[in-house]
């Protein structure tokens, strides 16, 4: 565009003077991609091109284009979902990950924003949440996927999907933990009552968590586990075999917790164990890295995150606050995680075990 602010003179790119041309009704358009246009100040925006019809209809004679002011639509749209909390950023992305709008101002638009390729491919309309590790602090992220605007985008083929992504911070990373001799790691005494909870803690590729000890029968190491040979899923390592006193031996499987929960396959060593659960008197293992103890907590220090009311449900719906807040403990929602599992409790066939 002229200094002037005229475009007389300037010639429509190919690309969209072929897409203007091809339209045959006034109710069909097109819309240009996410880049910088000179129509814009030279800064990154969509503009939604219409094509002036001949009288008689049959011919395109001009075309109307609509420069979407991008950068204050798109920026007070995210600013009115996060109520301007000092503790929230908000983005909105394309499908590859580059950002459409921020309010994050160490994060540009035109950037890439790095989250999980998975929530890349987040069906249209469809959300998701997780709790993430994000500049250095225990995050929350949700993300949805859109699902057009009224008749727009929907059915009048155009598709640019647009992801909103949002994280929510509540507690520094104080470093990561990779056994229970870390000072950093351990558990400070706290006030308790009787009935308050009491939890297993463990870890997971350096990172604490908890389930409540009401579910644990108990904890065995890791090398006891017996590979299957078929049919299984890439969180199901194995089966491992239970004895007590006075009862049969018999079989659980056993379910990788740290791919359960970010999708990377857990790396056993020498510390690794299983953590045997048993509910409703069936029992399943969850390989995890070192134990770390078993701690009763006061209620105030136990803290739902938002992600437990998404219907959806959340693997992690409790956040354990130790230590004044400096230790974070994330706590697994066991009923949650029984629901996510593809049966859980099916019979172990000895044929399908590896010696």
């Amino acid at each position: 565009m002229e200094a002037s602010g005229s475009i007389l003179g300037t010639k429509v790119d190919d690309t969209t003077l072929a897409q203007v041309m091809s339209l045959r009704t006034e109710q069909q358009y097109y819309v240009s991609p996410f880049v910088a246009d000179a129509l814009y100040g030279n800064a990154p925006t969509y503009i939604y091109h219409a094509a002036i019809m001949a009288p008689n209809g049959d011919s395109v004679v001009g075309g109307i284009g609509i420069v979407f002011d991008s950068s204050t639509e798109f920026f007070a749209m995210l600013q009115g979902g996060i109520a301007e909390k000092q503790s929230v950023t908000a983005f909105y992305i394309d499908r590859q990950g580059q950002i459409i709008s921020s309010t994050d101002p160490t994060r540009p638009v035109g950037s890439m924003l790095e989250i999980d390729t998975d929530l890349l491919a987040l069906p249209n309309g469809k959300s998701s949440s997780r709790i993430v590790i994000h500049d250095g602090h225990y995050s929350i992220l949700g993300c949805s996927a859109s699902n057009g605007y009224r008749e727009f985008k929907v059915s009048d083929g155009y598709k640019e999907d647009v992801i909103a992504v949002v994280f929510d911070s509540f507690g520094e990373v104080r470093g990561s933990y990779s056994s229970g001799n870390n000072s950093a790691s351990i558990i400070e005494a706290s006030m308790t009552q009787t009935a308050d909870p009491e939890f297993a803690t463990f870890f997971i590729d350096g990172g604490l968590f908890a389930v409540e000890a009401e579910y644990i029968l108990e904890a065995l190491p890791a090398s006891q586990v017996s590979r299957v040979s078929i049919g299984s899923g890439s969180e199901r390592v194995g089966v491992l075999a239970i004895q007590h006193e006075n009862e049969g031996k018999t079989y659980a499987w056993v379910f990788d917790l740290g791919y359960l929960l970010s999708g990377k396959l857990t790396v056993v060593d020498s510390n690794s164990q299983v953590i045997v659960i048993e509910y409703l008197q069936h029992k399943i293992g969850l390989l995890v890295g070192s134990l770390h103890s078993v701690a009763q907590f006061n209620e105030s220090q136990v803290t739902r995150t938002p992600l437990a009311i998404n219907r959806d449900g959340v693997l992690i719906k409790q956040i354990i606050k130790a230590n004044s807040g400096k230790l974070l403990i994330q706590g697994i929602d066991i009923k949650y995680l029984l629901n996510m599992l593809s049966n859980p409790f099916e019979s172990v066939n000895e044929d399908k075990k590896v010696a």
